[in-house]
């Protein structure tokens, strides 16, 4: 999966310049606060603060604001098809406020590293509306014992993780339970982990005044020199060069 952002920018408008409106290509519209409709296909949507829309490359939309907006949006190209819905909403409101802040302060710095970090961060709004929107509603029966590994997982990120362990709470084979894992995820348990231990580290980054070594035992590494590798291979920016890029 290849994703390559074009533009990345924060708008404040009281109506739109170009109310009928047809992108060149595929462009992700992020609600700060406000509202807007857009009409597309015979319908009618309503985009309200915390919410996103998705304006397909070619398609005629008709846009309206209902009250002001400020919303960051994202053009960028993909080698495949991200998102089954137009009108996109989260059910993690938390985890998609955070990440509203992060580019709020970004956009308030100045710094050379603002691109590759809104690039990262549509990535992390991508994987968080795949996990919910996706993965999750596959079925309409939870999988308690995928479940309980779940709350193992997130109640345990200031640990090493084991993952045998893990496959023990669900009573499955390790091998079970990598499988079942996947399927209902969409991810493996690896990658799942490395999420939720992204998104804990650049919010206490970005949140709190915490030193990198404690950032680092908060979230489950045995050492500063272990998380910054971790954190920059992930995002291509050190703890501390990231914590830098917020500063005003």
């Amino acid at each position: 999966m290849n994703i390559h952002l074009l533009v990345g920018v924060m708008l404040n408008r009281k109506e739109f310049v170009m109310p009928n409106f047809i992108p060149s290509n595929d462009m992700l519209m992020l609600v700060q606060s406000g509202t807007f409709s857009v009409e597309v296909n015979g319908q009618t949507h309503t985009v309200k603060e915390n919410e996103a829309f998705l304006f397909k490359k070619g398609s005629f939309h008709k846009r309206k604001i209902l009250k002001d907006c400020v919303f960051y949006v994202f053009r960028f190209d993909s080698d495949v098809d991200l998102f089954k819905d137009t009108h996109i909403t989260f059910h993690d409101i938390e985890r998609i406020k955070s990440t509203l802040n992060l580019l709020k302060r970004i956009d308030r710095s100045v710094n050379n590293n603002n691109f590759s970090l809104k690039q990262n961060l549509l990535l992390d709004i991508i994987g968080q509306y795949l996990l919910e929107n996706e993965f999750y509603t596959q079925s309409q029966i939870k999988d308690e014992k995928i479940e309980s590994a779940l709350n193992y997982i997130s109640r345990s990120l200031h640990f090493k993780i084991n993952l045998k362990c893990a496959a023990k709470l669900t009573n499955l084979s390790y091998v079970q339970f990598l499988r079942r894992f996947q399927k209902y995820t969409g991810v493996t348990p690896s990658e799942y982990i490395t999420s939720l231990r992204m998104q804990k580290a650049k919010t206490l980054l970005s949140d709190t005044d915490y030193r990198i070594k404690e950032i680092a035992e908060k979230c489950g590494f045995e050492s500063e020199y272990y998380f910054s590798n971790f954190f920059k291979k992930n995002l291509g920016l050190s703890p501390k060069a990231f914590r830098n890029s917020l500063k005003t």
